[in-house]
């Protein structure tokens, strides 16, 4: 089984781009809209798996995946 290190998404927006990344190693969530990161729950979201479910949904592109070796 494959294991995550980092996953980032992409949203365009008239005012800008936002991306998000989620980092599996640290359990967590940063974007380019914010300064540092949270902790996945602070999201509302138990599992990685849940909150890039929502991205998706919200529309969001996943550009780029970071696996563990």
């Amino acid at each position: 089984m494959t294991k995550w290190k980092k996953r980032t998404f992409k949203r365009h927006h008239d005012i800008g781009d936002i991306t998000i990344v989620l980092n599996y190693q640290t359990g967590t969530v940063s974007s380019n809209r914010t300064i540092g990161s949270m902790p996945l729950v602070e999201t509302g979201h138990k599992t990685f798996k849940s909150y890039a479910e929502y991205l998706e949904s919200e529309e969001y592109e996943e550009v780029e995946q970071c696996f563990q070796h």
